[in-house]
C-alpha cells in the first residue's frame, strides 16, 4: 500500500508492507525535489489495522500542512492480506 503527497517541491511517500518476519512496517520518505535532500524512517506497527490507523494519522497531518495526494504511473499489485 503506497500513498504519495506533494506540496510545491516537497514530497512525502508512505508504504505499508509486511516483512519476512511477519511484522507490519510503515516506511515514510520525504524530501525536496529541488534541493535533492531526503530522509526515510521505518516504524513497526503491531498489526495491519494499527498500520492503517498510523497512515490515517499521517494523512491528516499532511492535509493540515497543505500537502495534496497524487497518483503516479506505478502499478500496484492487488495482494489481499488477512487482518490479524
Amino acid at each position: 500500500m503506497v500513498h504519495r503527497w506533494r506540496k510545491d517541491t516537497a514530497y512525502l511517500h508512505t508504504w505499508i508492507y509486511q516483512d519476512l518476519m511477519g511484522d507490519w512496517i510503515i516506511t515514510r520518505c520525504w524530501g525536496d525535489t529541488c534541493s535533492g535532500n531526503s530522509q526515510a524512517r521505518h516504524k513497526i506497527a503491531g498489526s495491519l489495522p494499527a498500520a492503517r490507523q498510523e497512515l490515517k494519522r499521517i494523512a491528516r497531518r499532511c492535509r493540515h500542512q497543505g500537502y495534496q495526494p497524487y497518483d503516479s504511473d506505478e502499478t500496484q499489485l492487488g495482494f489481499e492480506f488477512p487482518d490479524f
